[in-house]
């Protein structure tokens, strides 16, 4: 499998897991009746989510990257091996230092942009 990429950053070793979340707007209204009427607005953005570790030397390069990717605040495009390449936003991200020397644990979510 090849890396997992966001914008200029290509994982060292990809996540652990990988999830992608698919949603629907949707209106739903209830009445006196017991009935109800729902309205489809229409698919939502894609979220992806993802956890890993980054271990090694290089570890802690790797999530100060990912950091100044976030602090930036652009979209940028992810790039799965098995998905197609999409345009997205780093909407949160979690870094989890462990107590081992040169692990850290992070968990990304991505929102899929227009």
């Amino acid at each position: 499998m090849t890396a997992l990429q966001f914008g200029t950053f290509t994982w060292p070793n990809n996540p652990e897991t990988f999830r992608i979340v698919y949603a629907r707007d949707l209106d739903i209204k209830g009445d006196n009746n017991g009935r109800w009427t729902v309205t489809n607005h229409g698919r939502m953005g894609r979220v992806f989510l993802c956890e890993g570790v980054f271990h090694g030397n290089t570890a802690y390069n790797s999530i100060i990257s990912l950091s100044n990717l976030f602090v930036t605040g652009g979209t940028g495009t992810l790039k799965h091996p098995h998905w197609s390449a999409v345009s997205a936003l780093m909407t949160d991200l979690e870094v989890i230092e462990e107590p081992a020397e040169d692990l850290v644990r992070y968990k990304i979510k991505f929102l899929e942009m227009p």
